[in-house]
């Protein structure tokens, strides 16, 4: 349990870009934190009480969010029976359900997902939702034309033709529509210069038919001068050993560049 908490505390800021707010009462003296695992014990009630209410939602303080969502993730870990390969993506799932849950302003019940079907089931929900909404009333994000800052300039300017940045909003909802994924929910996280998305599309060989054209969705950030590869995934959000081949070579890429702008 130690190795796992630790592990999570390193991903659970990705919760912090999307969820702003949280439950009042979360600030009641019952609930200090320690860094102590004895002190990570809730029963389902109180886990249910601290993601879940019709009250009034406020910001509280990144400490505190963080812990929260801690709960959160090993909450839902203790209900849906996953291996540890699994880990990093169903941790990237509720990461993602939770903030389109956020988005929708639809109160996400924890005590409902139980298995990794469950929710996979609520994050498609939520996509499509997404996706529907932005159709129906969204324009403006449809039409808007995103502008990168300049940390990511040199990933713009040396990564290969082959892989298509993301520049608008309205490509952005084609590529969630197409990969049947919920990459229009980073719109916030790319208009305020914390990722790019790329598409790649590829001919792979295939048993059948002998070649076919396969997209993936790639979200890249800057985090300490350095150029990282989050998600590499094919549609339905599926990871194979191909999308793990080619996110192996794209991380090698983006080292390359990192090096050649450290030596200019």
């Amino acid at each position: 349990m130690q190795e796992l908490i630790k592990i999570l505390k390193k991903i659970c800021f990705q919760f912090s870009q999307h969820l702003q707010t949280f439950h009042k009462d979360c600030f009641s003296k019952k609930e200090k934190i320690s860094e102590n695992t004895d002190d990570l014990y809730y029963d389902d009630d109180e886990l249910f009480d601290m993601f879940d209410s019709e009250h009034t939602f406020e910001k509280i303080g990144e400490e505190h969010f963080q812990y929260r969502f801690l709960f959160g993730i090993i909450f839902l870990l203790e209900h849906i029976k996953t291996n540890s390969e699994k880990l990093s993506e169903i941790i990237q799932l509720i990461n993602d359900t939770c903030g389109m849950a956020v988005e929708l302003e639809i109160l996400l019940d924890l005590t409902k997902i139980n298995s990794e079907k469950n929710l996979r089931k609520k994050h498609d929900k939520f996509s499509d939702e997404i996706k529907l909404r932005t159709r129906l009333r969204e324009k403006e994000k449809l039409e808007t034309v995103f502008e990168f800052p300049e940390k990511f300039k040199p990933v713009i300017e040396n990564l290969g033709a082959e892989y298509e940045l993301i520049r608008d909003g309205k490509r952005l909802l084609e590529e969630g529509e197409e990969q049947h994924n919920c990459v229009f929910s980073y719109f916030k996280n790319i208009t305020e210069g914390k990722c790019l998305i790329y598409s790649l599309l590829i001919e792979e060989n295939s048993e059948d038919s002998g070649k076919e054209k396969k997209r993936y969705t790639i979200e890249i950030i800057e985090r300490n001068g350095k150029f990282e590869v989050v998600q590499f995934l094919g549609k339905f959000n599926k990871k194979t050993a191909t999308s793990i081949k080619l996110e192996a070579e794209l991380r090698e890429k983006l080292k390359n560049i990192r090096m050649k702008l450290k030596s200019n």
